[in-house]
């Protein structure tokens, strides 16, 4: 998080918040998304690598789920970061079926049930 390493995010929210569109802000000093999205691509192809059947559980934090997810299921990691969400408390279930086809299960805590 570069210079926002330790702050309170409701804290830095006005600065820091716009710096999220650019992958490539290292929050001067941090790692920009485009280098996690990256090695995240690079981690996830390697397990999917050496597992081509059968169930893998993996578990990260909220800022990298998208981006495993993205990659498993062809969205570029922008659109990813964009469109994917995930709170505490959430899993999500991805089932790669034949020719790029997939379904995504989201469990979600009872707080969320908006969400449905």
């Amino acid at each position: 998080f570069g210079i926002y390493e330790g702050k309170v995010e409701k804290d830095v929210a006005k600065d820091w918040s716009p710096r999220l569109a650019n992958l490539n802000d290292d929050m001067e000093g941090g790692e920009s998304l485009a280098s996690i999205a990256k090695r995240v691509s690079i981690a996830t192809r390697e397990i999917v690598k050496n597992h081509p059947n059968g169930t893998v559980m993996i578990v990260a934090h909220g800022g990298v789920n998208p981006l495993v997810i993205g990659e498993l299921i062809g969205l570029a990691p922008e659109k990813a970061i964009k469109e994917i969400r995930q709170s505490n408390d959430e899993v999500y279930k991805l089932e790669i079926l034949d020719k790029g086809s997939f379904n995504i299960w989201k469990l979600i805590p009872t707080s969320k049930l908006d969400q449905l």
